[in-house]
């Protein structure tokens, strides 16, 4: 499934790109995720989707775009990405993630139905079968992992106040 949606992080704020729409990125005020900091042009980089693909275009910046230690002028986006702005080591870091849209919930079922009996997800466009949607079943993990962390932390606590008591 292709992703709908483009994720945008920047400085501790996530902006989304839809399809059909173009973001441009830039020091300048009129820019869709503005970025104000030495060495990013006014506009320095657009983010669109042209025949199905998520891509970053370098906007001719005077200081350039930078993946992987190496100057850029486009990125085609089919995973998570991480590109720098304005210096290939020390520039401003824009992660860049497609996302799908969310796929159908799955039934639950019931007691003595198979595995192999259930109804999976299907995309409402298509009919094709919905493929997992990766970043929401990952964010969920690192979230449970968190209230683990806390849980065993609090327990610790607990612990220790009673046997100093």
């Amino acid at each position: 499934m292709a992703a709908d949606t483009l994720r945008i992080s920047v400085a501790g704020e996530t902006h989304v790109c839809r399809d059909g729409s173009t973001t441009t990125i830039g020091s300048s005020p009129d820019a869709d995720i503005r970025v104000d900091h030495p060495g990013i042009s006014r506009v320095h980089a657009q983010v669109l989707r042209r025949n199905g693909v998520w891509l970053l275009e370098d906007a001719s910046s005077t200081n350039g775009t930078f993946h992987g230690g190496s100057r850029i002028e486009q990125l085609e986006i089919d995973g998570v990405e991480t590109v720098l702005l304005g210096h290939p080591d020390e520039g401003v870091s824009i992660d860049l993630a497609p996302e799908a849209a969310t796929p159908a919930p799955r039934s639950i079922p019931e007691r003595g139905v198979s595995a192999t009996s259930r109804t999976s997800a299907v995309s409402a466009e298509t009919g094709a079968p919905a493929a997992p949607n990766t970043a929401s079943w990952l964010r969920q993990l690192v979230w449970a992992v968190w209230a683990l962390a806390g849980s065993i932390l609090v327990l610790a606590i607990v612990v220790a106040i009673v046997a100093a008591s």
